[in-house]
């Protein structure tokens, strides 16, 4: 009885075991969907996959477990993977040999078409300084080519991603040093005898290629396992990267006061001379050990993914692995993510709209503007009402009066009036209580007049009308109306906010752009247009610090900013994909953000052109010019025509009409 209930335990503690382990080796052998930000990877529709390729002879089981003991022990990710190929049918087989105390392995195997291990490699991780995966790969020499060749054709290196190439010959090294690109890491275990490893681990050379190191040995004794390195088997990239001795890297940028400005030299070479991100990434080179070239993109623009599949200007740059950086008022956009990455923003702003300045209204009639057309229509109506009543008053007082008194004609009480109200002597002079009555409150009326057309006449002509400014994205169809041209650079994510909107406000700006020919609306840098935009009514787009600055060159009196802004940017540096060095370059960048110097070396640039261009102009009392009274001239001009007319009409009348 005793031997059958220890039977029924043993049975169990077996199940329970087998259900452990299968719990904690997981094999996928099917396609399976992996999302990364919210979007299913693509599929590999032709992959160069051999799956029968069973070229060279793949490591014996008892050698397979002992490789996955050894990164077991070494490895410090937190996520390991195992992709085989048929160069191993059996792998299923050999990973449930596999004790009970190894490390939860996540199995790949592949297959033509099958797109899981590219979805493993795109996948975000979600702490880069702690999230680390490492790739265990036992394939044939050829897939393992392949799978390198595709991870550099798609930019898929990543900094949290290690590669352990399990070899059985020296080929393997040689073949790769020519694929792998920097971002790739990459640790081969090459199976040099029964129980005895050869490691390499992946090195940068000061020329930037990548080669694989040779750090030592590893091998199973009867003592148990024993290995001698050169050096750590998977390197620290913040510590590597503190120090780039001395390398020559390429910095792809546009001329772009006040961000940097690029001058080229008397061999053609181009260099940086100015501007605060040219001091930011001077400093950057100084505390890293790099020097850097400059270069500019052939086709001039800030660029990014286009429609077709291309990745164009310095993005395309950085994404072709042309320059490992670029800066130059870049700002951080998702879609420019999907190709390359950013560093923490180092400058953040608004997008702004600068018109020329607002134009004077015209001060020809400036002596008829402290009163509407209404008023003045009231004003005129008054002096013939008063004229006429007091016409009228003197006829009906001659009727009852035993003394008639003196008549006046309509047209001489008019022009008395009108005297009056210019603050002239009254011809009329009058004893009756009904005229003085009437005279008395024309006066005051007259007087209140007077004195509210010189104040507010003095106040126009010292502080001057303007027409309306442009002051943000809803004034600009009036504008569009009355002549203006809006203007963006061509290229940049300014652009593409506008061009990509379906609705809204940005749609609707979209659509006030210069279609029918581009050339007037979108150009290839702003400065290229600052001198016109007075003249040929032009509104231009961009961000606040740029617009200011080349304001401040041509004279900033000239220009007029718009009271409201919009579409914050976030400017960064752009680095290659997957760049090891992103992280040490986000810590320098932070200390200076936090010491406040990208704040002073913008400062300092402002106060080079404040310095060579200040403005002269008087801001004290001024004397009125001819400008301000022309309208009074203009005035006396009509009465001496009306006058002239009226004389040659009389002469005509008596001539011809004997009157």
């Amino acid at each position: 009885m005793n031997w059958k209930l220890l039977l029924i335990i043993a049975f169990f503690c077996w199940m329970i075991k087998t259900s452990f382990c299968e719990r904690r080796l997981r094999i996928e052998s099917s396609p399976t969907e992996i999302t990364r930000s919210g979007h299913l990877v693509e599929r590999i529709q032709h992959s160069n996959f051999d799956p029968e390729d069973k070229a060279g002879k793949g490591v014996s089981p008892s050698t397979t477990k002992e490789i996955l003991f050894f990164l077991s022990e070494i490895s410090p990710a937190n996520r390991l993977y195992l992709v085989y190929d048929n160069t191993y049918p059996d792998m299923d087989t050999r990973l449930k040999l596999l004790s009970e105390g190894s490390r939860e392995i996540t199995v790949v195997k592949l297959i033509s078409g099958h797109d899981l291990l590219f979805a493993i490699i795109s996948s975000p991780a979600t702490d880069i300084s702690t999230d680390r995966r490492h790739i265990v790969v036992f394939c044939s020499l050829a897939n393992v080519v392949e799978i390198f060749k595709l991870v550099a054709s798609r930019n898929l290196e990543s900094r949290s991603l290690w590669w352990i190439v399990v070899a059985t010959s020296r080929e393997v090294v040689r073949l790769l040093e020519r694929v792998l690109r920097e971002g790739s890491h990459v640790v081969v275990i090459e199976f040099e005898k029964a129980n005895l490893f050869k490691l390499f681990s992946t090195r940068i050379m000061i020329d930037g290629t990548v080669w694989l190191k040779e750090i030592g040995t590893w091998e199973k004794t009867s003592g148990g396992y024993s290995s001698r390195l050169s050096s750590e088997v998977f390197v620290d990239l913040d510590r590597f990267y503190s120090n780039f001795e001395g390398r020559r890297l390429t910095i792809t940028a546009m001329d772009n006061n006040p961000y940097i400005v690029l001058q080229e030299q008397a061999g053609g070479e181009l260099k940086a001379v100015a501007g605060f991100e040219f001091t930011m990434m001077k400093s950057l080179s100084e505390a890293l050990n790099f020097t850097y070239r400059m270069m500019t993109p052939d086709d001039g623009k800030w660029g990014g993914p286009t429609e077709n599949g291309s990745v164009v200007g310095m993005i395309g740059n950085v994404y072709n692995r042309l320059a490992h950086f670029a800066v130059s008022e870049i700002t951080i956009t998702g879609v420019r993510e999907t190709v390359i990455d950013f560093t923490y923003p180092h400058y953040i702003e608004t997008l702004t709209l600068l018109s020329r300045a607002p134009m004077e209204r015209n001060r020809t009639f400036a002596i008829l503007s402290p009163f509407s057309l209404l008023v003045w229509m009231y004003i005129i109506i008054s002096i013939l009402t008063v004229g006429a009543l007091l016409t009228v008053q003197t006829w009906i007082m001659g009727k009852y009066l035993p003394e008639k008194p003196k008549g006046y004609r309509i047209n001489d009480s008019i022009f008395s009036m009108f005297r009056s109200i210019l603050m002239q002597d009254s011809l009329i002079t009058t004893n009756y209580l009904p005229h003085q009555f009437l005279l008395l409150f024309w006066y005051l009326f007259c007087l209140n007049i007077s004195a509210l057309y010189s104040g507010i006449l003095i106040a126009t002509l010292i502080k001057p009308s303007f027409e309306k400014p442009i002051d943000g994205l809803t004034d600009l169809p009036a504008a569009i109306k009355d002549g203006f041209t809006l203007v963006i650079t061509r290229g940049t994510s300014m652009e593409y906010l506008f061009r990509s909107a379906k609705e809204g406000i940005y749609a609707e700006t979209w659509k006030l752009f210069n279609h029918r020919d581009e050339s007037k609306s979108f150009i290839r840098h702003s400065k290229d247009v600052m001198n016109k935009i007075s003249a040929d009514k032009l509104v231009l787009i961009n961000g606040h610090l740029s617009l200011r600055y080349l304001a401040m060159e041509e004279g900033i009196r000239r220009f007029y900013f718009a009271r409201n802004t919009f579409a914050p940017q976030y400017y960064g540096v752009a680095c290659i994909s997957g760049a090891p060095y992103l992280p040490k370059v986000n810590k320098l960048l932070s200390y200076m953000l936090e010491g406040g110097l990208i704040t002073k070396w913008r400062d300092d640039e402002f106060q080079k052109v404040a310095g060579s261009n200040i403005d002269t102009e008087s801001t004290g009392p001024r004397a009125f010019s001819i400008r301000h009274l022309q309208a009074a001239f203009y005035i006396l001009l009509i009465g001496m025509l009306a006058a002239v007319t009226a004389l040659a009409g009389e002469q005509l009348s008596v001539y011809f009409l004997g009157i």
